[in-house]
């Protein structure tokens, strides 16, 4: 996973805080994040969690984004119940007829790190913003500089910057694909618009809170005025202190 997928995918465990949960939940959210991608990248079949609807989305890729149970992807038009012609998918796919297999290099020792770098300038564009950015974040919650760059404003381009970079990029070297890729037959307020609110309150406004509280003074992040009694207080449990 690239870093940016990392810092997407497990802030995913901000909504825990948002609700007052115990921490025994936050707790059980990460380490829920953490170890349940193995049984379903295991590449075996023959246990009691494998994910035959999650290995489709390997071999097609515009499908099968979240995972058998919720119905979200069938909400999407992004469901695929077998590997042949799909009654159930309505996006666009790119079918790989022959996949030619490589040696890895990884398991064989023979990686260096001029193979490791990026290959097309787009992708070390978008990478040199992309750990500036994080570079800078960390900078400054070290206090090692950076003290004209408001809480706020080092929050937003952590949590929006990737997204911001990634259009950026695209604009500059072109792509063949919609910016909306393979949501782009789906309308603003169909599919395509209830994936952008739910991404947006789940994954990305908790790590902007995330990344804002680091920064902001203490008694100002957004965790604690969300849960301020009524008169300004701190709550503790269902009781006003």
């Amino acid at each position: 996973m690239h870093p940016v997928e990392h810092l997407f995918y497990f802030g995913c465990v901000g909504p825990s805080v948002y609700i007052h949960a115990s921490p025994f939940i936050m707790m059980w959210n990460g380490i829920h994040l953490l170890i349940s991608p193995a049984a379903s990248h295991s590449g075996w079949e023959d246990h009691f969690q494998s994910d035959q609807f999650h290995y489709l989305h390997h071999a097609k890729f515009e499908c099968n984004y979240g995972t058998s149970g919720p119905p979200l992807d069938k909400m999407f038009g992004t469901f695929r119940e077998k590997l042949g012609r799909s009654l159930e998918f309505n996006g666009v796919a790119d079918d790989i007829r022959e996949i030619v297999t490589k040696p890895n290099e990884y398991l064989s020792g023979s990686l260096s790190l001029a193979k490791a770098a990026p290959t097309r300038l787009d992708s070390v564009v978008y990478n040199s913003l992309i750990y500036s950015t994080f570079a800078m974040f960390i900078a400054k919650v070290l206090g090692m500089g950076f003290e004209s760059v408001d809480a706020s404003t080092a929050a937003f381009l952590v949590c929006y910057g990737p997204v911001v970079y990634g259009f950026l990029v695209l604009i500059t070297f072109g792509d063949n694909k919609s910016f909306l890729w393979p949501f782009h037959k789906e309308s603003l307020f169909g599919g395509l618009g209830f994936h952008l609110i739910v991404s947006f309150l789940m994954v990305v406004l908790p790590v902007y809170h995330f990344a804002y509280s680091v920064l902001a003074p203490p008694g100002s992040a957004p965790y604690w005025q969300l849960h301020q009694g009524f008169d300004g207080s701190p709550m503790t449990g269902n009781v006003t202190a």
